[in-house]
């Protein structure tokens, strides 16, 4: 990546900030961090749900469908909030980029902004900046929390919907006591999974922003 900007043209990159360069070039981090084998073991974890719940319609044949209605309404719900954070992450890069541009240039200036007095301006340009970055990543940050609170909440929704229905079986003599303390299990294992693969999701929306940063710079 550094030696792409090296051998770059420079009407190429003459409309980019030197802090923009420097924000797209830190976004490798991101890559190897995503790389590093979390996701092939959250993959292989995945694998699994598909086993549980197999089990469960072996135990419980029709009480199958109260875990499979939950985690396609936890699927669905990740999905939409996977948007609004993949949103909120491109404001806050923009934003970041803006304030990088503006620290550099005022580094590279400094001796002009001393020479005609003119640090109170550009120190109220910087916060108007930063107080634009604070908002910004509050916003991820709070994406980023109602995903992983929805993962709780359809968890323990998860344990209510499979006792509840799951009782109205016993009663009927459809299904045993142990039968449904086995689906009870199943169910709890098979959260923990998609949990994680919740988290791997909250992870590519970064990802798939650090990716167009690099492709930014080896172009």
């Amino acid at each position: 990546a550094i030696n792409r900007v090296l051998q770059a043209r420079l009407n190429g990159v003459g409309n980019t900030g030197v802090g923009e360069f420097l924000h797209r070039i830190a976004a490798v981090n991101k890559l190897k961090e995503f790389y590093s084998g979390y996701a092939l073991t959250v993959y292989i974890d995945l694998i699994f749900v598909v086993f549980y719940f197999a089990l469960i319609v072996y135990i419980a044949g029709n009480l199958a469908v109260v875990p499979a209605a939950v985690l396609t309404g936890f699927f669905i719900l990740s999905l939409f909030q996977g948007q609004r954070l993949r949103k909120s992450l491109y404001a806050r890069e923009g934003a970041d980029d803006d304030r990088y541009n503006a620290l550099i240039e005022m580094l590279e200036g400094i001796h002009n902004i001393k020479a005609f007095a003119l640090e109170k301006q550009f120190s109220r340009r910087y916060e108007a900046l930063q107080n634009q970055s604070c908002h910004k990543n509050f916003d991820v940050t709070q994406a980023t929390a109602n995903t992983f609170n929805a993962g709780s909440v359809f968890a323990n929704l998860m344990i209510v919907a499979v006792i509840s229905f799951g009782a109205i079986t016993v009663l009927n003599g459809q299904l045993t006591s142990g039968g449904l303390i086995a689906v009870l299990l199943l169910s709890g294992r098979m959260m923990q999974p998609v949990q994680k693969g919740l988290g791997l999701w909250t992870r590519y929306q970064d990802f798939l922003l650090a990716r167009v940063q690099l492709q930014g710079v080896f172009s």
